[in-house]
């Protein structure tokens, strides 16, 4: 009862999680050997329905204690819920996404998980925006239980399913990320809140909250596409980019 207590409780204590310490860099390296287990092992859990469906259920697993629990604290002992508990960031998104996929086994749920899992997987991983809990709390556990699930899962999509890219799919996931900022732009209005990080940005603070905030609104909106493009170029040029890797390697070698 007293390590609920602790881990749900709900005075903030100003804790700041420090970057690239030596806890930092284990959880990174945590979610990257996970992700390199799953994609390993692709061929084994396509063929092992046994194990898809353990692998699968891992996920579904760590999405819905993420979610239950997250959106207890949110409601249920913080009072700010819909500030601050609401699926408007593109990493909580893609959670929803990645639950919808794994159980329909949907494409284009498949492809926005990916879209947004893997760069939204990432960049909240070396740039880490914790809530002032100190540990042990649920937010420092869900914080990186978020991005585990959307990178393992978009990993799975990728290796496992073996998601091939659609121009279809690309089109759907941008409209689907500009209709969502603009949902996020009218939740901050009302609720005084930092979805989606229109109203602040987590890095380049200075720089980014002198602009006026149409310019502010425009490079987010620009960000979040080009990432989408980005992702998707990558994986529809993947077979050259490694082919010119391997030159490059040869020729500094020689």
């Amino acid at each position: 009862m007293q390590l609920l207590e602790e881990l749900f409780r709900v005075q903030e204590d100003g804790f700041h999680f420090q970057a690239f310490s030596r806890l930092h860099i284990v959880l990174i390296l945590v979610m990257f050997l996970g992700a390199y287990w799953i994609y390993r092992k692709r061929e084994d859990i396509r063929k092992n329905q046994d194990l898809d469906t353990w692998v699968r259920g891992v996920l579904i697993t760590m999405i819905v204690f993420h979610q239950v629990t997250f959106l207890y604290f949110s409601f249920f002992i913080r009072t700010d819920g819909l500030a601050s508990g609401l699926p408007l960031y593109t990493c909580r998104m893609a959670l929803w996404t990645a639950l919808l996929a794994l159980i329909s086994k949907k494409e284009a749920f498949k492809g926005i998980t990916i879209y947004w899992g893997l760069i939204g997987g990432i960049l909240p991983m070396i740039l880490p925006d914790l809530m002032a809990y100190s540990w042990p709390h649920i937010t420092n556990f869900n914080y990186f239980l978020t991005h585990y699930s959307i990178f393992w899962a978009s990993i799975y999509f990728l290796g496992v399913d073996q998601y091939q890219f659609s121009q279809h799919d690309l089109n759907f996931s941008l409209a689907f990320v500009n209709l969502f900022l603009v949902l996020c732009l009218f939740a901050n209005k009302f609720f005084y809140t930092n979805y989606a990080y229109l109203s602040a940005s987590p890095v380049l603070t200075t720089s980014l909250e002198s602009m006026p905030r149409i310019f502010y609104y425009a490079v987010v909106f620009l960000a979040y596409n080009l990432f989408i493009v980005l992702v998707h170029w990558i994986f529809i040029n993947k077979e050259e980019l490694v082919v010119k890797f391997s030159q490059w390697k040869e020729k500094k070698a020689a």
